[in-house]
């Protein structure tokens, strides 16, 4: 019988030097413009209908505690714990409407959402 054997100790040789899950995370907000203006009136009512239990003012506070984030893993942890706080689905269409707009402040290049 064959057995398998795992090599934990040895570093990947080709794991690419840009591009990778770490760069990723570590990924600095480049772009200042204010989280609030990724989000219309119509938007902000959507998800704090959805997210919050219809409170906008709660929403308006977790915006502005998301746009003192600096990487990107910390925005992304923010958002997870509070959702996860508030029992709501991270795969909801709202959740991800949420997440795409804020990965937008940090990666400004890589998607394009009609705002």
């Amino acid at each position: 019988m064959e057995s398998l054997i795992f090599r934990r100790d040895e570093e990947p040789k080709d794991e690419p030097k840009t591009g990778s899950i770490k760069n990723v995370f570590s990924h600095v907000r480049k772009n200042m413009i204010p989280l609030s203006s990724f989000f219309n009136e119509s938007d902000k009512s959507k998800m704090a209908k959805k997210l919050f239990d219809r409170d906008v003012n709660q929403f308006n506070l977790f915006i502005s505690e998301l746009d003192k984030k600096k990487t990107w893993h910390e925005a992304y942890q923010y958002m997870d714990l509070e959702l996860k706080k508030r029992n709501r689905d991270i795969l909801s269409d709202e959740a991800k409407n949420l997440t795409d707009r804020v990965y937008q402040v940090f990666y400004p290049d890589d998607i394009s959402i009609d705002l």
